[in-house]
């Protein structure tokens, strides 16, 4: 099971880093920067991640992102979490994925 979770985000890695970066206001730009930075200071790009209010994220894709990239960075961080929000960015890849 872990496995699978694993090489899903591995390829959710790959399509978020193949994709155009879209100008979708100043939400977007922090979660690309928040990308950036994710793996060599992963507790700086979860605090430019809380910063951002998910309400306030108009896109489908930014969002799943965010919660794809939210929980990379309390995985690195060693913080527990449930599965709630790599659902949410799991089934928004995977329904990209099929289609």
């Amino acid at each position: 099971m872990i496995y699978n979770i694993f090489y899903t985000i591995i390829i959710v890695i790959a399509l978020i880093s193949c994709h155009e970066q879209r100008d979708n206001g100043i939400n977007s730009e922090d979660i690309y920067k928040a990308e950036d930075i994710l793996y060599q200071h992963p507790d700086s790009a979860l605090a430019i991640l809380e910063q951002i209010p998910i309400s306030e994220i108009s896109n489908k894709a930014d969002k799943a992102t965010w919660a794809l990239l939210v929980t990379q960075a309390k995985y690195k961080l060693y913080i527990n979490q449930t599965d709630s929000l790599i659902n949410v960015a799991y089934n928004y890849f995977i329904n990209i994925i099929k289609n």
